[in-house]
């Protein structure tokens, strides 16, 4: 018993993993050991946590276990067919909730869970009828549920809201007349939000956020800010939703909801409700940006999109905000979520049909875009390719548009089910041959349309071949000019080098020869007197900057460069005595050279005497 009742906690604590592993802890120990025990409670907890993750076959396989082992035990029933309310199978939820009353025919949950499928079905009458029989046959604790569904049924059923076009005006004023559909809508909201009210008021029993009564019932709560909407008092309305939805996020949060712990994302109805109601505010105040991040936040947090409803008030949320193709993206969603629904079908046949048209005459026509852009100035504008690949696109839109209203066409002609549905929503054979017929014209320009955005597109191709060749020859003609400037740079250092090496040579041979004719005493002087000439310049470049320093700094400026002159002079005094005795040196050593090189001569010719006298022979020369 301690194993099950840890697991409930858990799994009041949204850790479904700890409480699956307790409750089946717990069917271990008891198994065996029949009801008395308590092993059909803890294979109702099993199937519950199981439904919690939407494991439908472990659930099932559970309440199967259960009903064999308590065939009386009618919550079994309940939790399958609240499984398959998830899934928006509504039939298959009828069913089970019908097995669960036939077991046990007092069971309120079921019956109240009963008129949430019919109504969830739009079964208005029968869930009435349930709800009327919950009412009467319970105590006031079990009203807050019924109280809140039938206001939801009101409102369901209220006449639809009659445009000021088509409203009777008295003949005195403007004032519009209120007709009798306006008072029967307005009768439908009064008892709806009687209804609404007497689920909030305090009550003895009630779930906090469910179904229950009190004030807390956020249910209710909505079902008020929907009332205020319906009166286009929508001020008041998104304050009521904003005050649900801040009650749920806080009530959420005190149960351990943070973004940490994992239960980020899971949002009770209610407020997710009160987020989609939200968004039905700012749609209907003209609020698109609005209400498409309330509807998107809404798809998001239910994983990406499981909501047709949603979906569909999001392609029209998209459709006011002049985005085509974003709105038929939403519509394929929701189509692939109800593939029968006769609603969707013909939202995204006039979808398809629009954005095709409207390529046909932005893009389709001479000066469309000027003609039909004028109010569309956060329309990027098509180049003539990308706008050759719209119009073939739209036609391609039109042909899809087409076949789905011919199908709409053949079951609103048809005497089944589906042609009743179809005349419900207004689809009958008059308007839908009305889009037929100009889904055929459209078709029937399709062509010329195609024709002269090819003619743009090919226009358009030439031009960019010849922008691209033009390009191309100023690229080349820059490259040719920048091959001769470089040229020409070239050339002139190499100029400049060759006047730099001809001054040097020049230089060179003018020394040269000035020393040839002066000697190198004179170029000495020379040098000399160019080397006082640059330092009297620049004792009087110095003297110019520094002579506002004072009569002692220019002595001893003076000085240092008197001393400096006397360095330069004994320098170059002693440069000179060293080329002198270098000079000496040299001569010494070739007058040397030429006695060594007579003296060797007369021996030779000594020898050669000898020779010829008889008196020295070669052995000689050799030794």
């Amino acid at each position: 018993v301690h194993l099950n009742n840890e697991g409930v906690l858990a799994l009041r604590r949204e850790d479904v993993a700890l409480a699956t592993t307790r409750f089946a802890a717990a069917r271990e120990a008891l198994r065996g050991r029949g009801v008395a025990s308590g092993e059909a409670a803890v294979l109702f907890n099993l199937a519950l946590s199981h439904a919690a993750t939407s494991d439908e076959t472990k659930c099932a396989k559970f309440t199967e276990e259960l009903l064999a082992l308590a065939p009386w035990y009618a919550e079994a029933h309940l939790i399958d067919a609240h499984l398959a309310r998830r899934r928006k199978r509504l039939s298959e939820a009828k069913a089970h909730c019908e097995k669960a009353l036939a077991v046990d025919a007092s069971c309120s949950e079921a019956r109240a869970m009963l008129a949430d499928v019919l109504l969830a079905a739009k079964d208005w009458a029968e869930a009435k009828k349930q709800l009327d029989q919950l009412r009467s046959s319970h105590s006031d604790e079990k009203h807050g549920f019924a109280d809140t569904a039938m206001g939801i049924l009101c409102l369901n059923t209220a006449p639809p809201e009659i445009p000021l076009s088509k409203r009777s005006v008295h003949s005195g004023g403007p004032k519009a007349e209120a007709s009798e559909q306006e008072k029967k809508r307005d009768g439908h909201i009064n008892r709806a939000i009687e209804h609404f009210k007497k689920a909030l008021a305090p009550s003895g029993g009630g779930s906090r956020s469910g179904g229950g009564g009190g004030p807390q019932n956020a249910y209710a709560a909505n079902g008020v800010g929907c009332c205020l909407a319906m009166r286009e008092q929508f001020a008041d309305a998104k304050e009521a939703f904003s005050m649900v939805s801040e009650a749920a996020a806080a009530e959420r949060s005190a149960a351990g909801g943070t973004r940490d712990s994992g239960y980020a994302g899971k949002l009770s109805t209610a407020e997710s409700n009160s987020w989609v109601n939200t968004a039905h505010v700012h749609l209907a105040n003209g609020e698109t940006a609005a209400a498409r991040r309330m509807y998107e936040r809404y798809l998001e947090v239910h994983g990406g999109g499981v909501d047709d409803e949603v979906l569909l008030c999001l392609a029209r949320t998209l459709h006011d905000a002049g985005e085509q193709r974003e709105a038929i993206r939403a519509l394929r969603r929701a189509i692939h979520l109800k593939p029968g629904d006769i609603r969707m079908r013909f939202d995204l046949a006039y979808e398809l049909q629009e954005c095709g048209s409207l390529a046909f005459r932005l893009y389709g026509e001479p000066d469309g875009w000027e003609k039909n852009a004028r109010d569309r100035k956060d329309r990027k504008r098509l180049n003539p390719i990308e706008a050759l690949d719209a119009v073939k696109e739209a036609k391609c839109m039109e042909e899809q548009a087409l076949a789905i209203l011919l199908q709409l066409q053949t079951v609103a002609e048809g005497e089944d089910e589906k042609a009743r549905e179809a005349m419900r929503l207004g689809l009958d054979t008059i308007k839908l041959k009305m889009h037929i017929d100009y889904c055929v014209s459209l078709m029937k320009n399709a062509d010329n349309c195609i024709a002269f955005a090819e003619k743009r597109a090919e226009d358009y191709k030439l031009k960019l071949n010849a922008d691209r060749l033009r390009a191309e020859h100023l690229a080349a003609k820059a490259r040719v000019e920048e091959e001769k400037e470089k040229e020409a740079k070239r050339l002139e250092e190499q100029r400049r080098e060759k006047a730099a090496r001809d001054a040097a040579e020049k230089m060179a041979s003018a020394r040269a020869h000035f020393i040839l004719e002066h000697g190198d005493d004179k170029a000495d002087e020379s040098e000399k007197k160019e080397k006082k000439e640059k330092k009297k310049k620049r004792r009087r470049e110095e003297k110019e900057v520094f002579e506002e320093e004072g009569e002692e700094d220019e002595e001893e400026n003076e000085e240092m460069h008197e001393e400096d002159d006397q360095e330069g002079d004994d320098a170059e005094k002693k440069g000179k005595k060293l080329r002198k005795k270098s000079r000496l040196m040299e001569g010494e050593q070739a007058a040397q050279g030429d006695e060594e090189d007579d003296e060797m001569q007369e021996d030779e010719d000594e020898d050669e005497v000898l020779k010829r006298a008889g008196l020295l022979d070669s052995s000689d020369d050799e030794d």
